[in-house]
Protein backbone atom coordinates (compact mmCIF):
# COMPACT_ATOMS: atom_id res chain seq x y z
CA UNK A 1 0.00 0.00 0.00
CA UNK A 2 2.83 2.48 1.03
CA UNK A 3 4.63 1.66 -2.31
CA UNK A 4 1.90 1.83 -3.81
CA UNK A 5 0.10 5.32 -2.92
CA UNK A 6 4.10 6.72 -3.14
CA UNK A 7 3.92 5.62 -6.55
CA UNK A 8 0.94 8.10 -7.19
CA UNK A 9 2.51 10.39 -5.75
CA UNK A 10 5.79 10.44 -8.26
CA UNK A 11 7.94 9.72 -5.38
CA UNK A 12 9.53 6.67 -7.46
CA UNK A 13 13.02 6.81 -5.89
CA UNK A 14 11.20 6.38 -2.28
CA UNK A 15 8.64 3.62 -2.99
CA UNK A 16 11.63 1.61 -4.65
CA UNK A 17 13.33 1.46 -1.03
CA UNK A 18 10.18 0.50 0.53
CA UNK A 19 9.57 -2.33 -2.40
CA UNK A 20 13.17 -3.51 -2.13
CA UNK A 21 12.03 -4.27 1.53
CA UNK A 22 8.98 -6.84 0.51
CA UNK A 23 10.04 -10.28 1.34
CA UNK A 24 6.94 -12.23 -0.24
CA UNK A 25 8.25 -12.58 -3.78
CA UNK A 26 4.80 -11.93 -6.00
CA UNK A 27 4.04 -8.77 -3.58
CA UNK A 28 7.23 -7.49 -4.08
CA UNK A 29 6.90 -8.53 -8.22
CA UNK A 30 3.00 -6.45 -8.04
CA UNK A 31 4.94 -3.16 -6.39
CA UNK A 32 7.69 -3.06 -8.82
CA UNK A 33 5.55 -3.51 -11.73
CA UNK A 34 3.43 -0.74 -10.29
CA UNK A 35 6.59 1.52 -9.79
CA UNK A 36 7.62 0.97 -13.68
CA UNK A 37 4.46 1.15 -15.49
CA UNK A 38 4.13 5.11 -13.23
CA UNK A 39 7.29 5.80 -13.82
CA UNK A 40 6.52 5.29 -17.69
CA UNK A 41 3.34 7.27 -17.03
CA UNK A 42 5.20 10.13 -16.60
CA UNK A 43 7.69 9.74 -19.03
CA UNK A 44 10.79 8.06 -16.61
CA UNK A 45 11.02 5.29 -19.37
CA UNK A 46 15.15 4.20 -19.10
CA UNK A 47 14.37 4.01 -15.47
CA UNK A 48 11.03 2.02 -16.04
CA UNK A 49 12.88 -0.24 -17.51
CA UNK A 50 15.38 -0.49 -14.77
CA UNK A 51 12.58 -1.64 -12.91
CA UNK A 52 11.25 -3.67 -15.41
CA UNK A 53 14.54 -5.73 -15.46
CA UNK A 54 14.33 -6.40 -11.27
CA UNK A 55 10.77 -8.06 -11.75
CA UNK A 56 11.55 -12.03 -11.01
CA UNK A 57 8.23 -13.72 -12.68
CA UNK A 58 8.27 -13.41 -16.37
CA UNK A 59 5.06 -12.64 -17.43
CA UNK A 60 4.85 -10.00 -15.17
CA UNK A 61 8.35 -8.79 -16.79
CA UNK A 62 6.55 -9.13 -20.30
CA UNK A 63 3.55 -6.84 -19.22
CA UNK A 64 5.62 -3.97 -18.12
CA UNK A 65 7.41 -4.34 -21.24
CA UNK A 66 4.80 -3.76 -23.46
CA UNK A 67 3.34 -1.26 -21.19
CA UNK A 68 6.30 0.74 -21.72
CA UNK A 69 6.51 -0.04 -25.17
CA UNK A 70 2.57 1.64 -25.21
CA UNK A 71 4.20 4.60 -23.58
CA UNK A 72 6.65 5.39 -25.74
CA UNK A 73 4.42 5.38 -28.64
CA UNK A 74 2.21 8.17 -26.89
CA UNK A 75 5.02 9.96 -26.57
CA UNK A 76 6.46 9.82 -30.17
CA UNK A 77 9.43 7.87 -29.26
CA UNK A 78 8.69 5.15 -32.04
CA UNK A 79 11.44 3.68 -32.54
CA UNK A 80 12.44 3.13 -28.75
CA UNK A 81 9.03 1.61 -28.38
CA UNK A 82 9.87 -0.65 -31.32
CA UNK A 83 13.65 -2.28 -29.68
CA UNK A 84 11.11 -2.44 -26.65
CA UNK A 85 8.57 -4.31 -28.31
CA UNK A 86 10.93 -6.48 -29.72
CA UNK A 87 12.76 -7.32 -26.55
CA UNK A 88 8.91 -8.39 -25.09
CA UNK A 89 9.17 -10.56 -28.56
CA UNK A 90 12.33 -12.33 -27.59
CA UNK A 91 10.50 -12.45 -23.66
CA UNK A 92 7.67 -14.07 -25.44
CA UNK A 93 9.68 -16.56 -27.73
CA UNK A 94 11.78 -18.10 -24.40
CA UNK A 95 7.83 -18.65 -22.78
CA UNK A 96 7.27 -20.73 -25.50
CA UNK A 97 9.77 -23.30 -24.45
CA UNK A 98 7.52 -23.97 -21.32
CA UNK A 99 4.23 -22.66 -22.02
CA UNK A 100 3.27 -22.18 -25.76
CA UNK A 101 -0.61 -21.01 -24.58
CA UNK A 102 0.48 -18.03 -22.48
CA UNK A 103 3.43 -17.21 -25.56
CA UNK A 104 0.81 -17.33 -27.80
CA UNK A 105 -1.42 -15.00 -26.15
CA UNK A 106 1.54 -12.35 -25.43
CA UNK A 107 2.97 -12.23 -29.22
CA UNK A 108 -0.72 -11.55 -30.14
CA UNK A 109 -0.99 -9.02 -27.84
CA UNK A 110 2.07 -7.67 -28.31
CA UNK A 111 1.36 -8.01 -32.12
CA UNK A 112 -2.17 -6.08 -31.87
CA UNK A 113 0.04 -3.08 -29.90
CA UNK A 114 2.47 -2.92 -32.56
CA UNK A 115 -0.27 -2.92 -35.97
CA UNK A 116 -1.46 0.10 -33.49
CA UNK A 117 1.30 1.79 -33.51
CA UNK A 118 1.83 1.84 -37.08
CA UNK A 119 4.11 -0.90 -37.00
CA UNK A 120 2.10 -2.87 -39.74
CA UNK A 121 4.50 -5.01 -41.26
CA UNK A 122 6.83 -6.47 -38.09
CA UNK A 123 3.53 -7.25 -36.40
CA UNK A 124 1.66 -9.23 -39.41
CA UNK A 125 5.20 -11.64 -38.25
CA UNK A 126 4.57 -11.20 -35.14
CA UNK A 127 1.14 -12.31 -35.49
CA UNK A 128 1.98 -15.45 -37.71
CA UNK A 129 4.37 -16.39 -34.54
CA UNK A 130 1.41 -16.39 -32.43
CA UNK A 131 -0.52 -18.57 -34.87
CA UNK A 132 2.32 -20.86 -34.94
CA UNK A 133 2.27 -21.25 -30.66
CA UNK A 134 -1.06 -21.93 -30.50
CA UNK A 135 -1.07 -24.40 -33.21
CA UNK A 136 1.02 -26.37 -30.73
CA UNK A 137 -1.16 -26.36 -28.03
CA UNK A 138 -2.35 -30.09 -26.98
CA UNK A 139 -6.05 -29.19 -25.27
CA UNK A 140 -8.12 -28.62 -28.24
CA UNK A 141 -10.57 -26.40 -26.52
CA UNK A 142 -7.12 -24.10 -25.29
CA UNK A 143 -5.73 -24.32 -28.78
CA UNK A 144 -9.29 -23.23 -30.17
CA UNK A 145 -9.97 -20.39 -27.58
CA UNK A 146 -5.92 -19.37 -28.05
CA UNK A 147 -6.74 -19.18 -32.10
CA UNK A 148 -9.82 -17.50 -31.74
CA UNK A 149 -8.27 -14.38 -29.63
CA UNK A 150 -5.64 -14.26 -31.91
CA UNK A 151 -8.23 -13.95 -34.56
CA UNK A 152 -10.11 -11.32 -33.15
CA UNK A 153 -6.75 -9.11 -32.23
CA UNK A 154 -5.83 -9.51 -36.10
CA UNK A 155 -9.45 -7.98 -37.36
CA UNK A 156 -9.31 -5.25 -34.43
CA UNK A 157 -6.15 -3.68 -36.43
CA UNK A 158 -7.60 -4.11 -39.70
CA UNK A 159 -6.44 -7.30 -41.03
CA UNK A 160 -9.68 -8.95 -42.03
CA UNK A 161 -8.76 -11.23 -44.65
CA UNK A 162 -6.17 -13.24 -41.98
CA UNK A 163 -8.22 -12.54 -39.43
CA UNK A 164 -11.55 -15.02 -41.12
CA UNK A 165 -8.46 -17.32 -41.44
CA UNK A 166 -7.56 -17.90 -38.39
CA UNK A 167 -10.82 -17.56 -37.24
CA UNK A 168 -12.21 -20.19 -39.68
CA UNK A 169 -9.34 -22.63 -38.01
CA UNK A 170 -10.19 -22.18 -34.43
CA UNK A 171 -14.07 -22.96 -35.79
CA UNK A 172 -12.62 -26.37 -37.69
CA UNK A 173 -10.46 -27.11 -33.92
CA UNK A 174 -13.54 -26.68 -32.24
CA UNK A 175 -16.03 -28.47 -34.16
CA UNK A 176 -13.38 -31.70 -33.67
CA UNK A 177 -13.95 -31.52 -29.63
CA UNK A 178 -14.89 -34.35 -28.39
CA UNK A 179 -16.76 -33.13 -25.13
CA UNK A 180 -20.77 -31.40 -26.82
CA UNK A 181 -20.92 -28.73 -23.90
CA UNK A 182 -16.67 -27.89 -24.36
CA UNK A 183 -17.52 -27.71 -28.02
CA UNK A 184 -20.29 -25.60 -27.75
CA UNK A 185 -18.44 -22.96 -25.55
CA UNK A 186 -15.54 -22.64 -27.99
CA UNK A 187 -18.38 -22.00 -30.64
CA UNK A 188 -19.78 -19.58 -28.78
CA UNK A 189 -16.62 -17.43 -27.77
CA UNK A 190 -15.52 -17.85 -31.19
CA UNK A 191 -18.78 -16.55 -32.54
CA UNK A 192 -18.45 -13.96 -29.80
CA UNK A 193 -15.23 -12.65 -30.87
CA UNK A 194 -16.33 -12.42 -35.12
CA UNK A 195 -19.71 -10.14 -33.37
CA UNK A 196 -17.28 -7.72 -31.54
CA UNK A 197 -15.03 -6.97 -34.78
CA UNK A 198 -18.24 -6.47 -36.82
CA UNK A 199 -18.65 -9.84 -38.30
CA UNK A 200 -21.96 -10.59 -37.65
CA UNK A 201 -22.85 -12.56 -40.62
CA UNK A 202 -19.92 -14.81 -39.76
CA UNK A 203 -20.89 -15.22 -36.21
CA UNK A 204 -24.22 -16.20 -37.15
CA UNK A 205 -22.90 -19.15 -39.37
CA UNK A 206 -20.64 -20.11 -36.47
CA UNK A 207 -23.73 -20.24 -34.22
CA UNK A 208 -25.87 -22.16 -36.54
CA UNK A 209 -23.55 -25.00 -35.74
CA UNK A 210 -24.11 -24.89 -31.95
CA UNK A 211 -26.64 -28.06 -31.85
CA UNK A 212 -28.35 -27.40 -28.62
CA UNK A 213 -30.86 -25.16 -29.28
CA UNK A 214 -31.04 -23.57 -25.77
CA UNK A 215 -27.13 -23.10 -26.17
CA UNK A 216 -27.23 -21.54 -29.39
CA UNK A 217 -30.45 -19.50 -28.08
CA UNK A 218 -27.81 -17.92 -25.90
CA UNK A 219 -25.25 -17.04 -28.39
CA UNK A 220 -27.80 -15.35 -31.04
CA UNK A 221 -28.79 -13.34 -27.94
CA UNK A 222 -25.01 -12.16 -27.27
CA UNK A 223 -24.32 -11.54 -30.82
CA UNK A 224 -27.41 -9.47 -30.89
CA UNK A 225 -26.37 -7.39 -27.71
CA UNK A 226 -22.91 -6.76 -29.55
CA UNK A 227 -24.47 -5.44 -32.86
CA UNK A 228 -26.87 -3.60 -30.89
CA UNK A 229 -23.77 -1.93 -29.57
CA UNK A 230 -22.24 -1.26 -32.67
CA UNK A 231 -25.05 0.90 -33.81
CA UNK A 232 -26.03 -1.65 -36.30
CA UNK A 233 -30.15 -1.07 -35.65
CA UNK A 234 -31.72 -3.42 -38.85
CA UNK A 235 -28.82 -5.93 -38.35
CA UNK A 236 -29.35 -6.28 -34.41
CA UNK A 237 -33.77 -7.07 -35.58
CA UNK A 238 -32.69 -9.58 -37.47
CA UNK A 239 -30.07 -11.38 -34.93
CA UNK A 240 -32.54 -10.80 -32.43
CA UNK A 241 -35.74 -12.55 -34.32
CA UNK A 242 -33.48 -15.58 -34.66
CA UNK A 243 -32.50 -15.80 -31.49
CA UNK A 244 -36.60 -15.52 -30.85
CA UNK A 245 -36.97 -18.62 -33.68
CA UNK A 246 -34.53 -20.96 -32.14
CA UNK A 247 -35.42 -20.09 -28.40
CA UNK A 248 -39.61 -21.15 -29.45
CA UNK A 249 -37.66 -24.95 -30.63
CA UNK A 250 -36.37 -25.44 -27.73
CA UNK A 251 -38.30 -28.17 -25.91
CA UNK A 252 -38.31 -27.51 -22.40
CA UNK A 253 -41.09 -24.88 -21.55
CA UNK A 254 -39.08 -23.42 -18.14
CA UNK A 255 -36.05 -23.50 -20.31
CA UNK A 256 -37.96 -21.49 -22.84
CA UNK A 257 -39.48 -19.03 -20.98
CA UNK A 258 -36.23 -17.97 -19.01
CA UNK A 259 -34.08 -17.50 -22.60
CA UNK A 260 -37.15 -15.61 -24.01
CA UNK A 261 -37.48 -13.55 -20.86
CA UNK A 262 -33.66 -12.81 -21.37
CA UNK A 263 -33.58 -11.97 -25.13
CA UNK A 264 -36.80 -9.31 -24.17
CA UNK A 265 -34.56 -8.00 -21.37
CA UNK A 266 -31.27 -7.19 -23.90
CA UNK A 267 -33.97 -6.31 -26.40
CA UNK A 268 -35.13 -3.39 -23.58
CA UNK A 269 -31.48 -2.43 -23.03
CA UNK A 270 -31.48 -1.69 -26.79
CA UNK A 271 -33.97 0.23 -26.94
CA UNK A 272 -36.62 -1.72 -28.83
CA UNK A 273 -39.34 -1.92 -26.18
CA UNK A 274 -42.01 -2.72 -28.24
CA UNK A 275 -40.54 -5.56 -29.75
CA UNK A 276 -39.25 -6.46 -25.76
CA UNK A 277 -43.13 -6.59 -24.84
CA UNK A 278 -44.32 -9.11 -28.08
CA UNK A 279 -41.60 -11.04 -26.49
CA UNK A 280 -42.21 -10.84 -22.90
CA UNK A 281 -45.80 -12.19 -24.31
CA UNK A 282 -44.40 -15.17 -25.47
CA UNK A 283 -43.42 -16.36 -21.66
CA UNK A 284 -45.06 -19.32 -20.34
CA UNK A 285 -44.08 -19.54 -17.11
CA UNK A 286 -45.92 -16.19 -14.73
CA UNK A 287 -43.12 -15.75 -12.89
CA UNK A 288 -40.25 -15.70 -15.76
CA UNK A 289 -42.93 -13.36 -17.31
CA UNK A 290 -42.92 -11.23 -14.29
CA UNK A 291 -39.01 -10.74 -14.11
CA UNK A 292 -39.29 -9.65 -17.51
CA UNK A 293 -41.71 -7.07 -17.48
CA UNK A 294 -40.18 -5.56 -14.21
Amino acid sequence: AIAGEMTKAGRYEEAMEVAEKIEDVLKRVCALEEIAKGMAKAGRFEEAMGVAEEIEYVFKHLEVLREIAKEMVKAGMRERAREVFEEAIKVAEKIGDVDTEKCSKALGEIAEEMAKAGMKERARKVFEEAVKAAEKIKVAWRRSEALGEIARGIAEVGMTKRAREVFEEAVEVAEKIWNAWERSEELRLIALGMAKVGMSEEAMKVAERIGDTWRRSGVLREIAEEVAEAGMGEKAREVFEEAIKVTEEIKDAWRRSVALGWIAEEMAEAGRFEEAMKVAEKIEDAWEQLKALI
